[in-house]
């Protein structure tokens, strides 16, 4: 659980919402988080959802932002896990992660977490952008950190060194770098590739209900211009 806070001033959900039905007092039954749903949703903009999270377009301070609820306890686990790192003093820092700007502390683990608004990026966006798919780019940080040799054409982009880095602090966690291969879970804030979620790890695997649907993986790429991985 995450036991800490960092010196933000208070930004409280939109100021016409009710703080009172997001307190579950630790129920978390099925009943419970349908009701947050259905509350969010006949006041914002519903986006999209996965196994244990929604997220919705709400807007603050005049811009767009984005509300992520938990729609079951894995999606509790995903929001601690993401507040943990988006609200850090260094990885909140990282530019591939989408500025936090405030996260649920009236239950025991946060039901909510509220971000800047990035953009969906198109699979041929994110080629375009990195010379690679999401999966090939995956597939490359994984190569990288084995100390197999990458493409420099990769490994010489801001945005793999930038996310790198971050899978590094999170200690190579390979659920994390696996649930990079979708082009679902990239976007642009900014003009600048960033990753959508960042909950799913293996600190909130104990308690993850569903299946994450993984592309079909192509050919192993055979690398032209090559960089070596550091040495393990």
């Amino acid at each position: 659980m995450i036991t800490y806070r960092h010196m933000l001033d208070e930004m409280p959900l939109p100021s016409d919402w009710d703080r009172k039905v997001f307190a579950l007092d630790g129920k978390y039954t099925v009943n419970n988080f349908r009701n947050l749903l259905l509350y969010a949703k006949e006041r914002s903009q519903y986006l999209a959802k996965g196994s244990a999270r929604a997220v919705f377009k709400v807007t603050y301070e005049n811009r767009p932002t984005v509300l992520k609820i938990a729609m079951n306890p894995a999606g509790l686990s995903q929001n601690d896990v993401e507040v943990g790192v988006v609200f850090d003093g260094v990885m909140g820092r990282s530019p591939v992660i989408v500025p936090g700007i405030d996260y649920d502390t009236d239950n025991e683990r946060p039901v909510w977490i509220h971000q800047e608004f990035a953009n969906k990026v198109s699979r041929a966006e994110f080629n375009r952008r990195t010379t690679v798919d999401p999966w090939q780019f995956g597939m490359a940080l994984e190569d990288y950190h084995k100390g197999r040799t990458v493409a420099s054409t990769i490994t010489e982009q801001d945005v793999f060194t930038h996310t790198y880095e971050l899978w590094g602090n999170l200690g190579f966690d390979e659920h994390f770098v696996m649930d990079l291969r979708g082009a679902n879970n990239w976007g642009l804030y900014k003009n600048q590739l960033v990753i959508l979620d960042l909950g799913f790890t293996a600190q909130s695997m104990h308690h993850y209900t569903g299946k994450v649907p993984f592309p079909k993986s192509p050919p192993r790429m055979n690398w032209s211009n090559r960089t070596k991985g550091p040495a393990q």
